[in-house]
């Protein structure tokens, strides 16, 4: 971009004072361009210029106004300028980019480390510190290497070599949280005791009087029964039909699905995968076919670092699942939940990750042969009801900073009968109260009972 500055040293009130009050017919001054800036010397005085290498710097009078000298590539040069007999001379310099720029802009952004010294040596602005902290000298890193021609000669302090070689245990738990919701309307009718139709036929045939009891002294209290004439019949159904109305209602439960316990050195990685991998096959750049394979399940990945203000940490967390409504050549489409995030946590508690929810719903119903079908009378003769499912899974992280492998085993860090960790750091896991806790080896013992 062309810019046209009206430079302090060949002001044209400036000028003509300078050469009134040198003897000699020469005068020295300096100059600094970067590539591909413009500017403008405002002296209409001036009879004809030079440059010592036009490669570098590039010269244009500008009608009878002045000159303007554009950086063209990176290096120095000499300027000579006549005002008729007079002349006197420039050194210019050329940098390779807007470094002024890049020092004030680093000055700014990195004003709060003291112990950080920014300067312009030759055509690069140099990074100078010692016993900065790991979190001063990754910002240092990062706004570094935002810029050209900048040299980072920044160290951090001899004793951050072990906290970098300090161990991060990760407790992780990844709990599913079911939520039931079932809703049944109507009545429900029990017809299974329906046995099947009945005939009968009942009526006297002949009276007798040898069992009537006349001769006992309480016949005279017992009516006689009447005689049913003519013979009567009965057909129907013989059956025991019951009704009720059902009311169901589902507490959540919580089953711990996995829990792993990572660790990785401070400013390492910890992966985590609890599925499988699916084969697929696919063509390199010769076209050759290939046999790959695709990860799908329950993957974790977090990347934790020791600050200041406790651990920093980046995870990335993913459940997959295979999804055979879409293939494309045999190979079937993945569901995916996904949720990244970066956070900021003191050892020994607990991060919730949650969100990533599925659900399932399906609905039934029952009724009476026949009677269901009976217009506004048919809804006492069924049922109807709707089942929702709601899964979620929840990711509880818990980090532990230890020197080495020794001190955590001093430290007493390990699992409890139930699977809780513990240490001098802090124990326990976050559940909700309103949700049953169960284990996955619990439901496989009771399954085998």
């Amino acid at each position: 971009m062309n810019k046209f500055v009206g430079y302090q040293n060949f002001k044209s009130a400036y000028l003509p004072l300078l050469m009134c009050l040198i003897a000699v017919n020469s005068h020295a001054m300096s100059d600094q361009l970067y590539i591909g800036e413009t500017i403008y010397l405002n002296d209409p005085t001036v009879t004809d210029v030079v440059i010592g290498n036009d490669q570098i710097v590039k010269a244009k009078k500008v009608g009878n106004k002045g000159i303007a000298l554009t950086g063209v590539a990176a290096g120095d040069t000499t300027l000579k300028v006549w005002n008729g007999n007079r002349y006197f001379t420039s050194e210019i310099h050329v940098y390779p980019s807007n470094v002024k720029k890049t020092l004030e802009d680093l000055q700014t952004a990195l004003r709060d480390i003291p112990k950080l010294s920014i300067q312009l040596v030759g055509d690069n602005v140099v990074l100078q510190g010692k016993d900065l902290t790991l979190e001063e000298k990754e910002r240092v890193d990062g706004y570094a290497s935002l810029f050209k021609n900048v040299v980072n000669l920044a160290k951090t302090k001899e004793n951050n070599l072990q906290e970098k070689q300090k161990m991060i245990y990760l407790d992780v738990r990844i709990v599913e949280i079911s939520t039931s919701s079932t809703k049944e309307i109507g009545i429900k009718w029990n017809t299974a005791s329906v046995d099947g139709p009945k005939f009968g036929v009942l009526g006297d045939f002949k009276r007798s009087d040898i069992f009537t009891g006349s001769n006992h002294p309480l016949a005279e209290q017992i009516a006689p029964l009447a005689k049913i004439s003519p013979f009567q019949t009965y057909f129907g159904l013989a059956s025991f039909i019951d009704s009720k109305i059902n009311l169901l209602q589902e507490n959540g439960t919580a089953k711990i699905i996995a829990r792993p316990l990572l660790s990785c050195k401070n400013g390492g990685n910890a992966t985590f995968l609890s599925g499988g991998q699916i084969p697929y096959q696919s063509s390199g750049a010769t076209g050759t076919p290939s046999i790959e394979f695709k990860d799908y399940g329950i993957k974790l990945d977090i990347n934790p670092t020791i600050s200041n203000d406790g651990i920093v940490a980046k995870i990335l967390a993913e459940v997959s699942t295979i999804d055979q409504s879409v293939q494309v050549s045999g190979v079937p489409g993945f569901l995916t939940r996904r949720t990244e995030t970066e956070f900021v946590v003191g050892q020994g508690q607990t991060l919730v990750l949650s969100g990533l929810v599925g659900a399932e719903k399906n609905g039934g119903g029952s009724a009476v042969p026949g009677l269901g079908k009976i217009p506004l009378l048919g809804n006492l003769f069924k049922s109807k009801s709707n089942r929702i499912k709601q899964n979620e899974l929840v990711f509880f992280v818990t980090p532990y900073v230890y020197e080495n492998e020794f001190e955590m085993k001093m430290g007493g860090i390990g699992r409890d009968a139930d699977g809780v960790v513990k240490s001098e750091l802090g124990s326990g896991l976050m559940i909700p109260n309103e949700y049953k806790l169960q284990d996955e080896q619990t439901d496989e013992t009771e399954n085998k009972k």
